[in-house]
C-alpha cells in the first residue's frame, strides 16, 4: 500500500499540512531536527482526576516519514511549531507503550503521539 494511501487513512479528522506552514521541530534535550509531518490528527480530550478536580489535555497524533529521525520518540520530547509546544506521550495512559507507532508495514511511517501544552 502507498504512502499517500495511510496518509488518506490515518483519520476522518485528517488535517493536511501545507508546505508553507510554519516549520516543526523536534527536540530532545540538546539536539534538534527539522520535521515534516505528512498529517496530524486531534484525538479525544483526556481528563484525568487529580486531588478531586479535572484536568483536560488536547492531544494530537503526527504522521511523519520514519528516516526523519535518528531515533524513535521518548517520553518528553518536544514538538516545537511557532509558540505551540507539544510534548511527547505514549500512546497508553498508564505509560507502558512506546510514544509512537509505526503505520505501515515497512516501517515507512510512523504516528506520534502528544499533548499541546498549555
Amino acid at each position: 500500500m502507498s504512502i499517500s494511501r495511510y496518509v488518506n487513512l490515518f483519520g476522518k479528522k485528517l488535517s493536511a499540512i501545507q508546505e508553507n506552514e510554519i516549520p516543526y521541530t523536534y527536540c530532545r534535550d540538546e539536539e534538534k531536527f527539522p520535521i515534516k509531518p505528512l498529517a496530524s490528527v486531534p484525538v479525544k480530550q483526556n481528563s484525568e482526576l487529580l486531588h478531586g478536580m479535572a484536568l483536560r489535555s488536547d492531544l494530537v497524533d503526527f504522521l511523519i516519514a520514519s528516516d526523519s529521525l535518528p531515533f524513535e520518540p521518548e517520553r518528553d520530547d518536544q514538538i516545537i511549531r511557532g509558540n505551540f509546544r507539544y510534548t511527547v506521550l505514549p500512546v497508553d495512559q498508564g505509560g507502558q507503550e512506546a510514544c509512537f507507532r509505526y503505520v505501515t508495514p515497512c516501517r515507512q511511517l510512523m504516528k506520534i503521539h502528544a499533548k499541546v501544552d498549555q
